[in-house]
C-alpha cells in the first residue's frame, strides 16, 4: 500500500516539476526573443506576463512540488541527505528571489512606466535585471531537477545512500528482540522440566 502512495507521489512531484521548470524555459525563450527583436513597450508587457503565469501556475505548482516532496522523504527517506537538503535550498533560493528581488522590482517597472513612459531607458533597464534574474533562478532549477541523477552518479550520491539504508536497517535488525508469550513460556519450562525427571531403566526379565 506503501508503495503505490509512493509511485503516485512521485508521479505528482515530477509533474510539477516539469510545470514549473518547462514553463520557466518557455517563458525565459519568449523573453529572450523580445529582447532581440522586439521593443522596449513589448518588453514590458512580457514582464506582466511572466509575473501572471508566475502567480496562477510557478508558485501553486512549486508549493504542491513541495508538499508532495517532503510526503515522499517521510516515507521512505531522511531530511538528513544531502538531496534533499538541495532541494529545499533550491525552493527557498526561488521564494526569496522572487518575494524580495522580482515582485519589489516588477511593482518599480509599473510605477516607472504610469510616469515616464514604456520607452524609457531606466524601465528598459529594470525589465532587463528581471530578466537576468529570473535566469539565474531557472539554471539552478535545471540543475536540480535535470542534471541530479547524472550529478548523484557521478560523485556516487545513490550509492552512499543504499549503504547508508543497509546499515539502518542492519542496525534497526540487531535491536530486534524476539518476544514470546507465556504459552511458549510455559512448554519451555514444561521441556526442562522433563529432562530434569530422572529415568528408571526397565529390568528385563533373566528366564526371557
Amino acid at each position: 500500500m506503501l508503495g503505490v502512495l509512493y509511485d503516485w507521489l512521485k508521479f505528482g512531484h515530477i509533474l510539477m516539476a516539469i510545470v514549473w521548470v518547462g514553463g520557466a524555459v518557455t517563458m525565459q525563450l519568449l523573453a529572450t526573443r523580445i529582447q532581440r527583436i522586439g521593443t522596449r513597450a513589448q518588453l514590458v508587457e512580457m514582464t506582466e506576463h511572466i509575473e501572471f503565469v508566475a502567480t496562477r501556475l510557478f508558485i501553486p505548482a512549486s508549493l504542491i512540488l513541495l508538499i508532495l516532496g517532503i510526503w515522499m522523504v517521510s516515507l521512505r527517506w531522511s531530511f538528513g541527505q544531502t538531496w534533499v537538503l538541495l532541494g529545499i535550498a533550491m525552493f527557498l533560493y526561488s521564494f526569496l528571489t522572487g518575494s524580495l528581488y522580482l515582485s519589489p522590482q516588477k511593482r518599480k517597472v509599473k510605477a516607472l512606466v504610469a510616469r515616464e513612459g514604456a520607452e524609457s531607458e531606466e524601465v528598459n533597464v529594470l525589465a532587463n535585471r528581471i530578466f537576468l534574474a529570473s535566469r539565474v533562478e531557472l539554471v539552478f532549477l535545471v540543475l536540480i531537477v535535470a542534471e541530479w541523477p547524472r550529478l548523484s552518479a557521478h560523485i556516487g550520491i545513490e550509492e552512499r545512500l543504499e549503504a547508508r539504508e543497509r546499515r539502518a536497517r542492519a542496525e534497526r535488525k540487531s535491536k530486534l528482540r524476539v518476544v514470546r508469550d507465556e504459552s511458549e513460556e510455559f512448554e519451555a519450562s514444561v521441556r526442562r522440566d522433563l529432562e530434569r525427571l530422572p529415568t528408571i531403566e526397565k529390568k528385563r526379565d533373566p528366564r526371557r
